[in-house]
């Protein structure tokens, strides 16, 4: 082992530990060194990365779990940890034109590690200089020994072992797999023997710690892939850089991102195709994707819906979780509340300022006293959904929290956790107003339950339990009904009373992350990882009537506007797709940018259109009007 630990945690040594005891909370910790030193939060937009070819989702995590324990992390049975599960990918981790780091870490994070735990430090490094020292010269000695012991073996394993597809180890919870929240989202199955021990040897020693910090965005006037948000900003104020873009510039021929593609070595056409061709789908069920393509109906683009308006780069939109994207909420055509890392922000278009909302980078109590309220409140709560509407904001976070702020009252209303249980992630939250106008909303969680809360009196109402995780959860507008979504092909739609199934919903083949009902109250959404949403009637549910095809990935986010014209449907990056409903989905206007979508939200009066994007270089939020046609005026003139 000594050798291959010592290889890999001189990688390690990059990303220095920042922690002993306890992550600081401060949310420039956040966005500063962490992100500096961890490709996982640091990946630009146009980088050429290698996908990572190991299947570290299926990675066996106990070997840093049973050893690397909190609360108070020690640094030397981590490294320790984390350099003897990283020993048999070390050829391809430490590989920088692969994103196989990356990767690792969204993982290992996804194990309840703190954000950054891992990111930099005192990983052992005299010490491990030390040993490197005394091992390389020993290496051709050791390599020998494993020669003559392989001539004594008949017989080797076989190199083309790829995992049963039924192997319920494969459908990882997402409270084991969390968010390689840049172009790729699926790693193909991989055996490491058909690398022998001589190979990682032969790079390790041609490996120099120096390429692990080659610039990979030269293009980019020189900025590192661990560059923070506050060094994006400096470096634009500096050299006059634009900030935003505006429609009139957009008009003008200016990128609506402010990508300049005209000093690039490749065009924006050839960049899209690049994308289209290598940008890889997560998928619960092998070739979900593919299977679904028939099935799919094809649509009229080019439909003039929404404009153009604003591309705001001021405002950092984050995720947590690849899989969830419901973190864009507009109260109007001019207020939209967003993630940044650990706060909720307030855009305000009308006069672009963003103001924080709530921060819980550190601890939050409420401040009200209800019955069930958790007065001890929450530390560090990562937040991997989040809904506002009207006054109301909620936020839900990967340990069951859930919390509750009034934006019209000061401090936090009302705390809980859904549930103990190991995972418990919140998935979806949705706000709604019951048939007597009391203020409820429901939270979708992994533990398989929908819970609602009544907010009038601070408690919960109902508790309904699945076969499975829900992903998403939505209410009709009379509020009969449930859509209930989740890591299940197959659909709910359930009694909004009792929770009792009325239909089953048979035609996705992979797990489902979005559900939307049309204002109508006929008609609803699905979104699943199969790249299509499914467009139901509730008078007959024995098939969809339309199925929408996405054109890089799953479907995790759809909304409707208000008046039931319009219906959007945003991919896991790049593309959002906004369908006229009243054409009965002939046509379509798409939406095309280059990042991972946080979340997308109408105004409630259908006038605006906000996308949330998530890149290292060129996250922003980006902003659509709806177009209007004055007859009346253009007849005056």
């Amino acid at each position: 082992m000594g050798y291959y630990y010592l290889v890999y945690v001189l990688q390690v040594c990059l990303f220095l530990f920042l922690v002993v005891a306890k992550v600081p909370s401060s949310d420039s910790f956040i966005s500063g060194e962490v992100l500096r030193n961890h490709r996982s939060y640091g990946r630009n937009l146009l980088q050429t990365l290698i996908k990572c070819p190991l299947n570290l989702e299926l990675a066996n995590y106990t070997i840093l779990t049973s050893k690397c324990k909190g609360p108070e992390y020690q640094a030397t049975p981590c490294c320790t940890a984390l350099g003897e599960f990283a020993c048999p990918y070390v050829k391809f981790i430490n590989d920088p034109s692969y994103d196989c780091s990356s990767v690792m870490f969204s993982y290992i994070e996804s194990m309840g590690y703190p954000r950054g735990l891992f990111a930099s430090g005192r990983c052992l490094i005299r010490s491990v200089s030390d040993l490197f020292n005394q091992t390389k010269g020993k290496k051709k000695k050791r390599k020998d020994e494993r020669r003559r012991n392989e001539s004594l073996k008949s017989k080797k394993k076989s190199p083309n072992f790829t995992p049963d597809p039924s192997d319920p180890s494969r459908h990882r919870s997402r409270s084991e797999v969390s968010s390689d929240l840049s172009f790729s989202q699926a790693y193909p199955s991989w055996n490491m023997s058909q690398y022998q021990r001589d190979d990682i040897d032969d790079m390790a020693d041609n490996y120099e710690m120096a390429d692990a910090e080659d610039d990979m965005d030269g293009e980019f006037h020189g900025r590192g892939v661990g560059d923070s948000d506050s060094d994006d900003e400096e470096y634009g104020q500096l050299n006059g850089r634009i900030t935003d873009t505006s429609s009139a510039q957009a008009r003008k021929g200016v990128d609506i991102q402010g990508i300049p593609w005209d000093r690039l070595s490749i065009t924006r056409d050839k960049y899209r195709q690049t994308r289209l061709d290598q940008y890889k789908n997560y998928e619960n069920v092998p070739n979900s994707g593919e299977l679904s393509l028939k099935e799919s109906k094809l649509t009229k683009k080019g439909g003039p819906y929404y404009d153009f308006w604003c591309n705001t780069r001021s405002v950092k939109s984050t995720i947590l979780h690849f899989q969830l994207r419901n973190l864009v909420w507009a109260t109007s055509k001019h207020d939209v509340y967003l993630m940044s890392h650990y706060s909720v922000i307030h855009w305000s278009a009308l006069t672009s300022e963003k103001t924080e909302v709530l921060n819980v980078s550190g601890h939050v109590t409420p401040c009200e006293k209800h019955p069930g309220n958790l007065l001890e409140g929450f530390s560090q709560t990562q937040v991997s959904t989040l809904a506002v509407k009207d006054n109301l904001l909620i936020a839900g976070g990967f340990q069951g929290e859930l919390i509750c702020k009034y934006l019209d009252r000061p401090g936090i209303s009302f705390c809980c956790r859904t549930t103990y249980d190991d995972n418990a992630i919140t998935n979806a939250v949705e706000i709604y107003n019951s048939n007597s106008g009391a203020v409820h909303f429901m939270s979708s969680n992994n533990d398989c339950g929908v819970r609602d809360f009544d907010m009038d009196r601070f408690q919960l109402a109902k508790h309904f339990r699945f076969q499975w995780p829900v992903n998403h959860t939505s209410l009709s507008p009379d509020g009969k009904l449930l859509v209930i979504v989740g890591d299940n092909p197959e659909g709910l739609v359930v009694d909004a009373n009792t929770g009792k199934t009325v239909h089953e919903l048979s035609g996705h083949i992979d797990y489902s992350f979005a559900s939307a009902w049309n204002p109508n109250g006929f008609t609803f959404a699905t979104g699943n990882q199969d790249k299509t949403c499914r467009v139901w009637d509730i008078r007959n549910l024995s098939k969809s009537v339309a199925v929408l095809r996405g054109n890089l990935g799953a479907i995790r986010s759809i909304r409707f506007t208000s008046d039931g014209q319009f219906m959007a449907m945003a991919e896991p990056a790049d593309f959002v797709h906004v369908f006229d409903v009243t054409s009965g989905y002939e046509k379509q206007q798409e939406l095309d940018f280059f990042g991972e979508i946080s979340g997308i939200s109408f105004s409630p009066d259908t006038e605006s259109l906000f996308v949330g994007v998530w890149d290292r270089t060129y996250g922003s939020l980006l902003q659509y009007r709806r177009r209007r046609v004055y007859t009346y005026l253009d007849s005056m003139l």
